[in-house]
C-alpha cells in the first residue's frame, strides 16, 4: 500500500515517453488537424449519393475484400494507407466516373474532396517506403475494382461498393488516429 502513491507519479512521468508521438502527429500534419473525420465523412456522404440504382443480377456482386487496417498501426503507417486509398480513388474515379454514369457534379465534388483529403494527409507521411507491403495491398484491390468484367451494372455496382467500403474503413482509422492524437 505504501507504494501506490508513488507508482502514480511515476507512470504520469514516463507515461509521455512510453507513448512518444510520431512526427505525423505534430502539429504539421492537418489530416488530424482539419476535421480530416469530417472530410471523410463528407466523401462518404458523395458517394452515398453516387450508389448505382439500377438492378442487378444476385450473382454479380464480388466478395467485398477483408479491410482490416485499424490495429496497432503508427501513425505514420495509417497516413501512408489513406493517402494510398485517396489517391487510387483520385485515378478511378478521373478515368471513370462518367462512364460509371455519374453527373459532372458528383464526380466533381467527389474528386475535390479526394484531392482535399491528399493534401491534408501528405505531410502526415513519414516513410512511404516502409509501409510498401500495406499500400500495395491497397493498389491491387482498386485496379482489380477497375478491371471488373461483368456486365456493366454489376461493375457499377461493385467499385461503388467497395469505394465506400474503403472509405468506411478509412473513416474508423481516422477517428482511431485522432483519438490516439488526443491521449498523446
Amino acid at each position: 500500500m505504501s507504494q501506490s502513491p508513488i507508482i502514480l507519479p511515476v507512470v504520469l512521468l514516463l507515461l509521455p515517453v512510453l507513448v512518444l508521438p510520431s512526427r505525423g502527429s505534430s502539429p504539421e500534419c492537418p489530416w488530424l488537424d482539419n476535421k480530416g473525420e469530417f472530410q471523410v465523412q463528407k466523401i462518404l456522404t458523395v458517394l452515398g449519393s453516387m450508389e448505382p440504382m439500377e438492378e442487378i443480377p444476385y450473382d454479380c456482386f464480388l466478395p467485398l475484400p477483408p479491410i482490416d487496417f485499424t490495429h496497432n498501426m503508427s501513425l505514420g503507417a495509417a497516413a501512408a494507407i489513406v493517402d494510398k486509398v485517396a489517391r487510387e480513388t483520385i485515378r478511378l474515379y478521373s478515368k471513370k466516373c462518367h462512364q460509371l454514369g455519374h453527373t459532372q457534379k458528383d464526380c466533381s465534388e467527389l474528386l475535390h474532396l479526394l484531392h482535399q483529403l491528399s493534401q491534408w494527409v501528405a505531410p502526415c507521411l513519414t516513410d512511404t517506403g516502409e509501409y510498401k507491403e500495406v499500400t500495395e495491398q491497397v493498389t491491387k484491390q482498386f485496379r482489380q475494382m477497375a478491371r471488373n468484367p461483368g456486365n456493366a451494372a454489376c461493375a457499377r455496382h461493385n467499385i461503388w461498393a467497395a469505394t465506400t467500403h474503403y472509405y468506411q474503413q478509412v473513416a474508423r482509422l481516422t477517428s482511431l488516429m485522432i483519438k490516439q492524437r488526443l491521449m498523446n
